[in-house]
């Protein structure tokens, strides 16, 4: 199954944050198989996670190739902050924190 999402989020964080989630430390508990700036292949459990991001106009769009890990999969996307509205607002949130 396929999933996608938009965030405010850059690459690189939208990454980190798939890492942190999908990873040997993170909710899914997953191992890296795989990874560069814009891809990474986590697998175990007899399934796998491939996310791959790009930069987008608000920020960044992540795409989920899944297999045995819908749920986690759709939980990861819901954590995600909603795509910003330009640099300035991406600037003013970070700010805030």
């Amino acid at each position: 199954m396929r999933y996608g999402a938009e965030t405010r989020l850059t690459v690189h964080e939208l990454m980190q944050r798939a890492v942190d989630y999908f990873g040997p430390s993170g909710t899914a508990g997953l191992a890296i198989t795989e990874q560069s700036a814009y891809r990474i292949v986590f697998a175990g459990g007899g399934g796998y996670v491939i996310a791959e991001a790009r930069r987008a106009p608000s920020g960044s769009r992540i795409e989920l190739e899944v297999q045995e890990f819908d749920r986690e999969a759709q939980s990861f996307l819901g954590t995600l902050p909603a795509p910003g509205g330009g640099w300035l607002q991406n600037v003013l949130g970070r700010l805030r924190g």
